[in-house]
């Protein structure tokens, strides 16, 4: 068990690590590119952070989840592999095989929500949807797995970009429940 102490620094250390890169960022694109938009340098800054206290958050409720150092590791290397590395190609089945084993020209609006419920994911659309100035081609356009297919934000009001800030909301939910309940319980 992490002193209450040690655990307030975490979210402290995360945060001033990404503020000293972003302010970085900033002094670079500041020079090279003459102006910076202050207002969307914060507001990527404050999803940033946000995006990054929720994994920190995920990884120590699968760790607290588990008494043994092997399987607190399986379950974070597990999450990551799922959520990182798969997720794109598990919905992305599930429209194969339901248009009869072929890609359709525009994906359902749903596949984008799917999409979502992955933390990067989720992430990169609040970016889309709050940062004043991004537009869709800077945050992963493009065709899925090769194939050349609509990836835009369908109109439905779950699909829209906004919906990944919630899915965040729902991750950091989810992961201090878990680890309420699991120190709650514990003995110590």
């Amino acid at each position: 068990m992490v002193p209450k102490t040690t655990e307030n620094w975490n979210g402290a250390v995360i945060t001033t690590a990404l503020a000293v890169a972003v302010l970085i960022g900033l002094g670079f694109g500041s020079v090279l590119l003459g102006t910076v938009d202050i207002v969307a340098v914060l507001v990527f800054l404050l999803l940033t952070i946000f995006f990054a206290i929720v994994y920190a958050s995920i990884m120590v409720s699968l760790s607290a989840s588990t008494g043994s150092t092997v399987r607190a590791t399986t379950y974070t290397l597990g999450f990551f592999a799922v959520f990182e590395l798969l997720w794109d190609a598990i919905p992305l089945a599930i429209v194969y095989v339901v248009e009869g084993f072929q890609m359709p020209t525009a994906l359902p609006d749903w596949f984008t929500t799917v999409l979502m419920v992955s933390p990067s994911t989720g992430y990169f659309s609040a970016v889309n949807a709050f940062v004043p100035g991004i537009d869709s081609e800077t945050t992963g356009g493009g065709g899925e797995a090769g194939v050349e297919v609509d990836t835009a934000y369908g109109d439905a009001i779950y699909a829209q970009p906004e919906v990944g800030l919630l899915f965040l909301v729902v991750w950091m939910a989810i992961s201090l429940a878990v680890g309420y309940s699991r120190f709650t319980r514990a003995d110590l």
